[in-house]
């Protein structure tokens, strides 16, 4: 490390006092522009505005000239534009200073004084492991005002040889900042085949002759601002813009930087040589396969070669030698995927360099061919056939050659001979999540202790282990201390950080955390006698919460890959009723699911998150963070304790008032039966004494009948309330209407549906002898079922709304319907069918019809005799009459 730093410091004053700027006078070649001194759209959210913006590129003598004249509009534009910056790169460019003036009340002060302007070697990528060597320069304005105009011009003379006579630019129509006057010139030789590009219609130039060049001009007047919308995607891109090349095709480029990734047959075999001393597999066997050779290269590559790159003048585009890179252990994106393709080639393996845009990698398809798209390089290779990609700066990777996980950089230029066009890349997401946090409640209002096991899988196990492997894990555990903390103050470290690593198999990283809460429960700001404990999916909260954005144009950047499985497990010191739950909420862009469940006194929430896009299209914004939303009201889930009603919980047991008043509704209800089976009667509607057996409809009737009584029952005894002595406790203590009045309506609804299993039992009984009274019975029991369920649906939301859920409501709502639909159909039809009228025509036992003749009336009682008691009485008293009659 101290011989790269050296090198540094002598690269800094080298370069410092060799490249130092100069001032000039504006070039000849430049046209003269004049500016208006006000402008029509003066409102600028940086404080101040451009009255003017030129830019000049002349491709002939390699030169960008600018000139922007400023108005400052207030404190902000001051503090913005009191500092000016310019950047170049002293290996090849020079900065020219033409004019830095403040223009006052019509005249101009100077300010530029070479004495005055410092120039620094920031390395703004340094932290990168990167070092390009640029320099800036910095002015800095004194005397700056409210309404001053601050009007300069410079010059950068120069362009990297790296290019070999290659040019491309592009010139923007619209900034963030308003601007009076927008020029622009291109002069390109008049004899190059240069090649433009217009996008999001981007204006037309002038076109001019001069001499040996050509020359393009655009002037556009009260150019609007444009701003970009919040979280846009890097890649996107709906500013008006024109790009110039004059590169021919893809082709050529390739066929001009495959020259500088080629390494002489002299120094391959150096390289092989040298590899197969340093480079040792891990697999014992004697005969690798290709797919083991490569896994060990890249291996070798990704983790061992450290990542540090010079990046200055040509080093920009062009690679340090591999035989370098692998005797010095360290180079840049370039040196590295150099050298991992020809290892992998020296080992018979097909592979080579790709050009690619590590960020806006989806856009460069639509653009000239120009080698400035590309910002990274990494291999593609082939094994079996198949081609695979791999980025030699992500270290610490997991599976084979055939399974690592690649960005999604889109598209790539593959420097192959004979390569015509741009790789489409496919992405294959590899990442995963999954968390489970287990609560172990030692007691109510007590501690307990959380264990956290985290699994990261595929790309976020490469992720996690690079963490690890660069920080310790006393480091770690406090960040996930202070993570955690923010849900529960009082928590603690419990035993050490674990960590199990499974790269070389199914490619997860496996993170076990452990910690003890003092005080595991909080007490509601409302009432301090009730408790509860929050289970929080923190890690889930981040992206969860889209930023809230205006209506807008452009389209919405998340992250992608994402795929989070969360489940939380609270083991509780005693059995616990919960309402199982579940919810899911879900685009074309992401898929959501929540659900609760319990058993005893176990209690699992799960949250599942994952997106399907990188992005979201403009005109759905709005719906994504809706739907959001109905996420963020659905990541707690509390679990409650009432203090005040635990103690009256210690007489909890059955209620002897619900089992007094069902001993006393059986009795009274009982009773009634019994009158009802002797004592009620109707006459038969037909003079068929024997009627007919149960049939047709009356067989459905009679099966739904049979079930009544039992699902009635069933409900009495699976619900909580009835019979709970907590329940009739806490409801007599409660305050307003959901206290004493709905202890009445859970009372009345017991004795109700007493009656009803009282009364369907003694239908039931009537219905299979059939009785004459039957068709009565089953009318009352339709209507008053009905009358029942609205009658009770309305004084349970009167009393107690909330603490109903629309689910129990809706279920309420289809009962009152199926009860309307069964008075629809069976009322009519116990009136007016011929079936009920033919079938229910026996009386009442003891029942004796007036006679009209005797022979009639004798066969009217013996038929309606049912014991043969009753039946020889009959017989005297027939013969007794016909002795009478002679």
């Amino acid at each position: 490390m101290k011989h790269i730093l050296r090198l540094l410091f002598v690269l800094f004053f080298t370069t410092l006092y060799s490249q130092n700027p100069s001032i000039k006078q504006i070039p000849s070649w430049v046209n003269k522009v004049d500016y208006k001194e006000n402008i029509e759209n003066e409102e600028a959210e940086s404080g101040y505005y451009y009255l003017l913006y030129d830019k000049q590129l002349n491709a002939l003598n390699k030169t960008r000239y600018s000139n922007s004249v400023v108005k400052i509009i207030n404190g902000e534009g001051i503090t913005h534009m009191s500092n000016l910056t310019f950047e170049f790169d002293p290996s090849y460019e020079k900065l020219i200073f033409h004019k830095i003036d403040i223009v006052r009340d019509g005249e101009r002060i100077s300010q530029l004084n070479l004495n005055k302007i410092e120039t620094i070697q920031r390395e703004s990528n340094l932290e990168k492991n990167l070092y390009d060597g640029r320099l800036t320069s910095l002015v800095n304005l004194t005397d700056v005002r409210e309404g001053d105009v601050i009007d300069y011009a410079y010059s950068i003379a120069g362009e990297n040889p790296i290019y070999e006579g290659g040019y491309s630019s592009s010139l923007y129509f619209q900034y963030a900042a308003p601007v009076g006057k927008l020029h622009f010139t291109v002069t390109v030789p008049n004899n190059d085949s240069f090649k433009f590009k217009y996008f999001n219609n981007a204006p037309k130039p002038a076109e001019s002759i001069s001499g040996n060049s050509k020359v393009y001009e655009w002037t556009l007047e009260d150019v609007a601002p444009k701003f970009y919308d919040t979280n846009e995607p890097i890649w996107y891109d709906d500013y008006g813009f024109v790009q110039f090349v004059n590169y021919e095709s893809w082709e050529s480029i390739v066929n001009q930087y495959k020259e500088i990734y080629t390494l002489s047959a002299a120094d391959k075999k150096r390289l092989k040589r040298l590899s197969d001393q340093n480079i040792k597999s891990e697999t014992k066997d004697l005969a690798p396969s290709k797919e083991e050779i490569a896994h060990t290269l890249i291996d070798f590559v990704q983790d061992d070669v450290r990542y540090f790159g010079f990046e200055n003048g040509m080093n920009s585009h062009k690679p340090e030698s591999p035989l370098k890179v692998l005797e010095q252990r360290f180079g840049d994106c370039k040196g590295k995927s150099f050298l991992l393709s020809e290892l992998l080639q020296a080992n018979g393996i097909e592979a080579y360099p790709m050009l690619v845009n590590s960020t806006a990698g989806k856009s460069i398809g639509d653009k000239l061919p120009t080698p400035n798209l590309f910002d990274h390089c990494v291999v593609t290779y082939n094994l079996d056939g198949e081609d695979y990609y791999i980025d030699p700066t992500i270290s610490n990777q997991g599976t084979g050659a055939k399974g690592k996980f690649f960005p999604n950089y889109e598209k790539g230029l593959v420097l192959k001979p004979g390569e015509k066009g741009l790789t489409q890349i496919d992405f294959k997401p590899t990442g995963g999540v999954a968390i489970s946090e287990i609560y172990d409640v030692d007691e109510i209002n007590g501690s307990g202790a959380l264990t956290v096991v985290t699994t990261y899988k595929g790309s976020d196990a490469d992720r996690l282990r690079a963490d690890f492997d660069q920080r310790s894990n006393a480091s770690i555990q406090k960040d996930y201390l202070r993570f955690y903390s923010t849900l529960y103050p009082n928590i603690k470290k419990g035993d050490d950080l674990e960590v199990e690593d499974l790269r070389k198999t199914r490619n997860e990283f496996i993170v076990r955390e452990s910690y003890v809460i003092d005080s595991i429960w909080a007490k509601s700001p409302d009432n301090e006698q009730l408790i509860y404990i929050e289970t929080y999916p923190l890690l889930l909260e981040s992206y969860v919460n889209p930023t809230t954005s205006p209506e807008r144009t452009a389209p919405y950047a998340i992250n992608y890959p994402l795929d989070i499985e969360f489940n939380i497990t609270v083991n509780l010191p005693e059995p616990w009723e919960f309402e199982d739950y579940k919810n899911t909420v879900e685009s074309s862009y992401f898929k959501y699911e929540q659900q609760a469940s319990h058993f005893g006194n176990k209690l699992l929430v799960t949250h599942n998150y994952s997106r399907k896009k990188d992005f979201v299209e403009a005109g759905d914004v709005r719906k994504y963070i809706s739907d959001h939303s109905k996420i963020q009201d659905d990541l707690s889930y509390f679990i409650t304790y009432d203090l005040e009603a635990a103690s009256a919980m210690e007489t909890s047991g059955l209620s002897y008032i619900a089992i007094f008043l069902l001993v006393i509704s059986l009795m009274l209800f009982g009773y009634g039966a019994y009158r009802l089976y002797y004592e009620y009667d109707v006459p038969a509607q037909v003079k068929d004494t024997q009627g007919k057996n149960i049939g047709g409809w009356l067989i459905l009737i009679a099966i739904g009948l049979v079930f009544t009584p039992i699902v009635i029952l069933v409900q009495i005894l699976s619900e909580d309330g009835y019979f709970d002595a907590y329940t009739w406790s806490a409801l007599w203590n409660s305050e307003g209407l959901t206290g004493k009045p709905m202890i009445i309506l859970i009372a009345i609804e017991m004795i109700i549906n007493v009656a009803l299993i009282v009364y369907s039992f003694v239908v039931i009984i009537l219905f299979f002898k059939r009785r004459t009274i039957v068709p009565r019975l089953m009318i009352i029991l339709y209507a008053g079922t009905l009358a029942f369920l609205i009658l009770d649906s309305v004084a349970a939301n009167a009393l107690a709304s909330d603490m109903f859920t629309p689910e129990e409501n809706q279920e309420s709502l289809k009962e009152i319907i199926k009860a309307i639909f069964r008075c629809a159909v069976w009322i009519p039809y116990f009136i007016m069918s011929e079936r009920v009228k033919e079938t229910f025509v026996k009386r009442a036992p003891g029942y004796v019809a007036p006679p009209e003749t005797v022979e009639q009336s004798s066969v009217q009682v013996i038929e309606s005799a049912e014991t043969p008691k009753e039946y020889n009485s009959l017989e005297n008293r027939l013969e007794n009459e016909r002795d009478k009659n002679g």
